[in-house]
């Protein structure tokens, strides 16, 4: 961004360009740290790890550009709720044909990154309404940038266009998968076109005539403090699941074995709990072993080698979810669902004790 910002600016190479090599010094001096410390780089092992996960999804490239503008639009939802201040009617009417024109591919195929579309019931509207109303917030993310550099063709506006967009191209396509960190990036840039775009559009006007303009940002700011409140009920669920299952099962045969990483291990080893680690030794007969239905690095054991012996659930927020694969929510990895976050009823947290039965193998 700097060396294109700068030569837009100079026109030229100079001295200027010497400061770049600060930031590059930095990599390589981390680079080579992190080489020493564990035997890999992990500047190009992240390289390689996202696109081994990429190759390994199979996600086609226009569920992964659904999903980088559905993750836009709901990360930077102040943009999309801003429209009518920003775009005319016929420019708004232009955006969401195109978008509705994509989501009817999208429901054609009848998923997306392996998210299906449909259930028993027919199609699944509430989500694909949320997913179309987010992506059209994208698309007017990615329109303010082009917009401003079509208007302004200076050096500022190439710098401001190039943040946006790079950012939602390595959301999209070079990450290991689509999050909402990943889109945080260009929040600076994204609010700064913002304004541009009201001034030009002389949205504007000086002393009480831009109370109006508050109404998207309260609404802005009430659905960031629901999504708030959503992901810290998910994180408590798993801390209220990991004491229930201590005390309920602490003092069984043997270590008390569990599967899963994030708060729930954490719970979990802070009250003496043991990960599974497939490859060391693994838990042997009669020893008892807890899967988390919603959580990553969870395995489904052979059949015959455990034995349920209870369904544990926790309630979760009632009609907002930030990670729940069953309302197509995946705010911190599309791998749970292509939408940043999900209105709608959304089930119990679930976690599954089992009873193992025979030495168990890696499943």
């Amino acid at each position: 961004l700097f060396l294109a910002y700068g030569w837009a600016r100079r026109r030229s190479p100079g001295r200027w360009a010497l400061w770049l090599l600060l930031p590059l010094g930095a990599l390589a001096a981390y680079q080579w740290a992190a080489l020493g410390l564990y035997g890999t780089g992990l500047v190009f092992d992240a390289g390689s790890y996202a696109g081994a996960f990429r190759a390994g999804t199979g996600m086609p490239l226009w569920a992964r550009s659904a999903a980088a503008l559905a993750f836009a639009g709901g990360g930077l939802a102040t943009v999309a709720l801003s429209g009518p201040w920003c775009w005319s009617r016929r420019a708004v009417g232009y955006g969401a044909a195109a978008v509705a024109a994509a989501l009817l591919a999208v429901v054609a195929a009848g998923s997306i990154g392996g998210h299906p579309l449909v259930d028993p019931g027919g199609l699944r509207w509430t989500l694909i309404a949320q997913l179309g109303l987010w992506m059209l917030g994208g698309v007017a993310v990615a329109a303010l940038a082009f917009v401003d550099l079509w208007h302004r063709r200076d050096a500022g506006s190439l710098l401001l266009g190039l943040w946006v967009l790079g950012t939602l191209v390595f959301a999209g396509f070079l990450n290991w998968s689509v999050n909402v960190r990943t889109i945080l990036p260009m929040a600076p840039a994204a609010a700064i076109l913002l304004v541009r775009r009201l001034e030009q559009r002389r949205a504007l006007p000086p002393g009480r005539g831009r109370w109006p303009l508050l109404l998207p940002l309260a609404a802005s700011a009430g659905l960031a403090l629901w999504v708030a409140q959503a992901d810290y009920t998910l994180a408590n669920s798993a801390r209220q699941a990991a004491a229930v299952v201590h005390r309920l099962h602490g003092r069984g045969p043997g270590p008390l074995w569990f599967e899963g990483h994030w708060g729930f291990q954490y719970y979990m080893q802070a009250a003496g709990g043991r990960a599974v680690d497939w490859g060391g030794a693994p838990p042997s007969p009669g020893e008892l072993l807890v899967v988390p239905d919603n959580n990553t690095n969870t395995f489904l054991m052979p059949r015959g080698s455990v034995s349920l012996l209870r369904v544990l659930e926790v309630p979760s927020s009632a009609l907002m979810a930030t990670m729940n694969r069953a309302v197509g929510a995946g705010f911190y990895s599309d791998v749970w669902g292509p939408l940043p976050f999900a209105v709608g009823r959304v089930p119990p947290e679930r976690y599954y004790v089992f009873r193992v039965a025979e030495p168990a193998a890696r499943p």
